[in-house]
């Protein structure tokens, strides 16, 4: 299985929105057809970061997955249904096996 795994800075806000976009843009122009966003060190998100997760689900070209988001980004996700457009798991390998 080809994928691509990307890791998401600590905060993902304004101020470093740049910064993540650009993270993103790279991962989605690759050839793999899975993107994995690891959210593993990312303990911070604001209204621009949520912007940013829906356009990249908006694109529809890859299968974009969350992995091991944390408890506080996971209530933002899900207060705003994000977790309704993009699939989030709790490991790699529960994202790699689709489950």
């Amino acid at each position: 299985m080809d994928y691509t795994v990307l890791d998401i800075p600590t905060r993902v806000d304004h101020e470093n929105l740049h910064q993540t976009r650009a993270i993103l843009e790279q991962g989605l122009a690759g050839a793999s057809p899975m993107v994995i966003l690891n959210f593993a060190g990312c303990d911070y998100m604001d209204s621009s970061g949520l912007g940013l997760l829906v356009h990249t689900a908006g694109t529809g070209e890859k299968d974009v997955r969350l992995v091991d988001v944390q408890p506080r980004v996971r209530t933002i996700l899900k207060l705003t249904r994000v977790d309704q457009i993009l699939r989030i798991f709790s490991s790699m390998d529960s994202a790699l096996a689709g489950a």
